[in-house]
C-alpha cells in the first residue's frame, strides 16, 4: 500500500492508495488534536498512518475499534481491565459498583479514573491512598496557565489568545441561539451575565461586545488580574461560594465553561449558581463527557483525564445533580471534534448520540417550568 502524508500551512492530509483517509486543517491539527493529546507530531502522524492503513484493510471493522487497537500499539497500558474499589461515596451515598477503569492518568501512575455505572459518573482516584482525589493539591498559579506541561494546566494559555477569542465569540452565539430556541431570548437580551471560572476573560470580552453587562469569578489571582485588565466589567478573585455570600445580585445568564469538573463539591457550586440566577435566567455548563467515545479509544490517554479534573459527568449524572440543586435541564448537546480528521469516522453521529468529548448543558430554575 502506498501511504502519502502531505502538509502545508492550511491542511494536513493522509492518503492510502490515493484514497483520502485523513484530512484536517493545520490549525485544528496543531491547536486541538496535537495540543490536547499531548504527544509529539511524529507519534501522532504514525498513529494516523497506521489507523488509515488498518481501516483500508478492514473496512468491515468498527472505525473506533480500529483507532483503539492502533492506539494500544503505541500505549499498551492505555486500556485496563476494570476492577472494583472501595471507599467511594457520592452525594452522601456509598457507590456500590465503583470500578477503576484506568491505572494511570496520562503519565501519572498513582492516579486512575473510577467509574460507577449506577451513578453514571466518574471520579479521579488516588491509587496510593485509595480515596477520591481532592482539589486542595491543585495550584492555579501562573505556571498552570503559562507552563509547558500539557498534562496539567493549559500550557501557554496567553499565546492561544487568537483561537480562544474565536471560541469565545462562538460560545456567545451559542448562548443566544439556545435562549432563542427555548423561548427565553426575548425576555431580557442582553442583560447581566456571570462567568464562573473566567480565566483570562476571553468569554467576557466576547459577551461585552454583544452588549452584555458582565461579571467574572476566578479563583486564580494570576488569571483574575489579567481578566480585570481585559474587560470593562468586574472580576471577583476567589471561590464561587465566597462570591455568592458577598453579593446580592441576580444574573440573567450564568456560564460555567470547563469549571464544574474542577471542584470538589459540584452540587454546592450548582446551588450557589441557583441563588445567583434570575427567576427566568439560564445556566450554561460545558464539561468533559464520561461517555465520550474518544475515552474508549484512548483510555488513560483521553485528553480530559487530568489531575485537576476531579469529575467526569455523563448526561445522566449532570442532569441528576442539576435537579437536586433546583434546576430543570432544558437541553443537553454533545460535540465531537478530536477525531474529525478521520474521514471514516462519523463525528456528527457521535455528537448526536451524546457520545462526543464535551457536553453543553442549558438549565433553568424549576420555578420556570410551564405547563
Amino acid at each position: 500500500m502506498k501511504v502519502k502524508v502531505s502538509a502545508d500551512e492550511h491542511q494536513i492530509q493522509v492518503t492510502v492508495d490515493n484514497l483520502v483517509c485523513f484530512s484536517d486543517s493545520s490549525d485544528h491539527w496543531d491547536n486541538a488534536f496535537c495540543r490536547l493529546m499531548g504527544f509529539g507530531q511524529d507519534v501522532l502522524i504514525e498513529f494516523v498512518e497506521r489507523s488509515c492503513v488498518k481501516w483500508i484493510k478492514n473496512q468491515h471493522q468498527n472505525a473506533l475499534e480500529i483507532l483503539k487497537s492502533t492506539w494500544t500499539h503505541f500505549r499498551p497500558d492505555s486500556q485496563t481491565s476494570p476492577y472494583f474499589i472501595k471507599r467511594i461515596s457520592w452525594l452522601d451515598h456509598d457507590v456500590p459498583d465503583a470500578k477503576l477503569v484506568t491505572k494511570r492518568i496520562r503519565n501519572q501512575p498513582n492516579f486512575g479514573m473510577a467509574v460507577s455505572n449506577y451513578f453514571q459518573h466518574g471520579w479521579l482516584f488516588n491509587i496510593e491512598t485509595q480515596e477520591r482525589h481532592s482539589a486542595t493539591s491543585i495550584s492555579y498559579d501562573d505556571t498552570y496557565f503559562e507552563g509547558d506541561n500539557s498534562e496539567h494546566g493549559y500550557a501557554q494559555y496567553g499565546k492561544q489568545s487568537h483561537w480562544r477569542m474565536e471560541k469565545a465569540l462562538r460560545q456567545v452565539r451559542e448562548v443566544a441561539v439556545i435562549r432563542q430556541y427555548l423561548g427565553i431570548q426575548e425576555l431580557r437580551s442582553p442583560g447581566r451575565l456571570l462567568d464562573i471560572g473566567a480565566g483570562y476573560g476571553f468569554f467576557l470580552i466576547a459577551a461585552e461586545a454583544d452588549g452584555w453587562e458582565t461579571v467574572g469569578v476566578e479563583m486564580s489571582s494570576h488569571a483574575a488580574a489579567i481578566a480585570k485588565n481585559n474587560i470593562r466589567g468586574s472580576v471577583f478573585t476567589g471561590s464561587l461560594e465566597s462570591f455568592q455570600k458577598e453579593v446580592d445580585d441576580e444574573f440573567d445568564v450564568i456560564v460555567m465553561w470547563d469549571f464544574l469538573e474542577h471542584v470538589d463539591n459540584p452540587l454546592m457550586a450548582l446551588q450557589s449558581a441557583h441563588q445567583l440566577l434570575a427567576t427566568e435566567g439560564c445556566l450554561f455548563i460545558r464539561t468533559p463527557n464520561l461517555q465520550a467515545l474518544e475515552f474508549g479509544v484512548f483510555g488513560a490517554d483521553y485528553h480530559s483525564l487530568k489531575l485537576e479534573h476531579l469529575h467526569l459527568f455523563s448526561p445522566t449524572s449532570v442532569s441528576q445533580m442539576l435537579t437536586t440543586a433546583g434546576f430543570e435541564t432544558r437541553l443537553i448537546i454533545s460535540s465531537s471534534h478530536l477525531l474529525k480528521g478521520f474521514t471514516f469516522v462519523d463525528c456528527p453521529s457521535i455528537a448526536s448520540t451524546l457520545r462526543g468529548s464535551d457536553l453543553l448543558i442549558c438549565a433553568t430554575p424549576k420555578r420556570m417550568v410551564r405547563s
